[in-house]
């Protein structure tokens, strides 16, 4: 039986996955060293959202010079597509998702009860202290119902940092835009972010 895209895009990240846990890598480290995305040549031409996410990215900094990353969550841990502060492209990474505004909008999405417990469990990072797990889930909640996407000011060392989530080949992930020179009015992010996400989008998920 033929394999669809999205049965050999799961089963290489969960190779990566043991691969990186016998031998105590990162699943992108173990994917630099072996190559295991020349099988991803098939992944990757199989979601198109890598390509989309990172020219995406590299116009939106051009034009408004703010950053952007798009992620998802693999097993409760955040896997990007891209992110402008970074050189790479389609990484897993320890980056804690209570200090996440795609982390935080994610795991909101998984109900309270699990997000509670994921951003407890991101919250032991000794990186960063200070943060409280219903607090947090409550700026969530509350920016949501008011705005339709997050929107933080002043959150770790960003002025803002916004998120919306938005449906990809393979299920849900989150689109953020951020600054650490300028403040934006939630009616400027909110309008940035959903052209953005017009652009990033592939219409037969929408």
């Amino acid at each position: 039986m033929q394999k669809t895209g999205v049965q050999t895009f799961d089963r290489g990240l969960e190779i990566l996955r043991l691969l990186a846990v016998n031998k105590r890598m990162t699943a992108s480290k173990l994917a630099q060293e072996i190559g295991i995305f020349a099988l991803g040549s098939i992944a990757m031409r199989s979601f198109p959202i890598v390509d989309r996410a990172i020219d995406t990215c590299v116009k939106l900094k051009m034009e408004t010079g703010l950053e952007m990353a798009v992620a998802t969550l693999f097993e409760e841990k955040m896997f990007y597509f891209t992110a402008s502060e970074s050189k790479k492209t389609f990484y897993d990474s320890n980056f804690p998702i209570h200090v996440s505004s795609i982390g935080l909008l994610l795991a909101h999405s998984m109900g309270k009860r699990t997000a509670l417990r994921m951003i407890r469990a991101s919250i032991k990072n000794p990186t960063y202290p200070g943060y409280e797990a219903n607090q947090l889930y409550k700026t969530v909640d509350e920016s949501l119902q008011k705005h339709g996407f997050l929107y933080l000011r002043d959150f770790l060392d960003n002025k803002i940092n916004c998120a919306i989530k938005f449906q990809f080949e393979r299920g849900e992930a989150g689109l953020a835009i951020f600054s650490k020179q300028n403040y934006l009015s939630v009616e400027e992010s909110g309008k940035i972010l959903r052209n953005t996400l017009e652009k990033l989008v592939d219409p037969a998920t929408k």
